[in-house]
């Protein structure tokens, strides 16, 4: 079941589905299943919050309602996609590979706290409570993105033919022009005052 999710994009507090069970009350328009996955109709909006608030600064009732119904479907179709390709990424994964990608993660997480948030987690925590996700959510947000890319790469890479040296040859001279840098000249200017070379008590005309 799909929603255009105008509603709940629009609340200023939004909630994950990955740290809120399931209210078995809430009305179905409110969840996107896909294959017996369930994804809270807010979590499609997680990402583009602050878009989303921007535009609710400077748009007319009228038009944020027309731009969250086009966005919604569009990020509806770009969520169930996903959700597909993960399952099927997901057909693959053995326990050690499961182990290997959770510390990877794991990793990642640190090395963003480490970066962006001076090594400490609780800054990371409250400034995605304020985008509506948990740290729970987020993981498992980053977990799915790096299963389906390495699931897209393992299958598509070997199906893409490796360039030839003449076709990086030819594609290289194609756009060299891109590549140069247009010349510079720089000039230097000594300003010398002529009194400085006068003898002493003459001054210049």
């Amino acid at each position: 079941s799909t929603t255009p999710a105008a509603s709940t994009a629009t609340t200023a507090k939004t909630t994950s589905a990955h740290h809120k069970k399931s209210d078995p009350a809430a009305p179905p328009s409110a969840r996107l299943t896909v294959q017996g996955e369930t994804i809270e109709a807010d979590e499609l909006w997680l990402p583009h919050m602050d878009e989303l608030e921007r535009k609710a600064k400077d748009a007319s009732q009228r038009e944020l309602e027309d731009y969250v119904a086009r966005e919604s479907a569009e990020l509806i179709t770009d969520k169930i996609a996903e959700m597909l390709l993960y399952q099927k990424a997901k057909l693959r994964l053995t326990q050690p590979m499961e182990k290997k990608i959770d510390e990877y993660v794991d990793a990642e997480l640190r090395k963003r706290v480490t970066a962006n948030y001076n090594g400490i987690q609780r800054r990371m925590e409250r400034e995605l409570e304020r985008q509506g996700w948990s740290l729970d959510g987020y993981r498992a947000h980053v977990r799915r993105s790096i299963i389906i890319s390495t699931y897209l790469d393992d299958e598509l890479r070997p199906k893409v033919a490796e360039p030839s040296r003449a076709e990086l040859f030819e594609a290289f001279h194609a756009t060299a022009d891109n590549l140069r840098k247009p010349p510079r000249r720089s000039m230097s200017l000594i300003d010398v005052r002529v009194s400085e070379f006068l003898p002493a008590g003459e001054s210049a005309a």
